[in-house]
């Protein structure tokens, strides 16, 4: 489906915020100008036709260049890495409302998927803290 790579970057994402959450007291480092290097196996997801499984993703943060250490809380890097997941979410809001297959069994089967998607909490867009 279009969306289980979207679903599977956002729950990446997920994690990664929880890093920065986790550690939010202030110090020892702050991150300016990092970036986000997503990358996910293309031969898998264009091979897989399962909604069981989520391609294999890997999201990781790079470019340390300006990494300071500095005793203060990097506030700036969650709200970088929320915006983030507003767009992706919005995203995979998008990929799923146009998602029309031809066979009509097929198309109920995606609207529960994409029903399930969006009734989870760790799916909805959360608010900058």
């Amino acid at each position: 489906q279009p969306y289980t790579l979207i679903l599977a970057f956002l729950q990446k994402l997920d994690d990664l915020i929880h890093v920065f959450e986790q550690n939010s007291q202030p110090g020892p480092f702050v991150f300016i100008s990092s970036s986000l290097f997503f990358a996910y196996d293309a031969a898998f997801h264009l091979s897989s036709s399962s909604t069981q499984h989520l391609p294999r993703v890997t999201l990781r943060l790079i470019d340390f260049a300006h990494v300071r250490s500095e005793n203060r809380t990097d506030s700036a890097s969650l709200v970088g890495l929320h915006t983030v997941r507003t767009a992706l979410a919005n995203l995979l809001r998008q990929s799923t409302e146009s998602f029309h297959p031809s066979d009509e069994q097929q198309n109920d089967k995606s609207s529960d998927h994409a029903q399930q998607i969006f009734s989870s909490t760790s799916l909805k867009p959360t608010p900058v803290r």
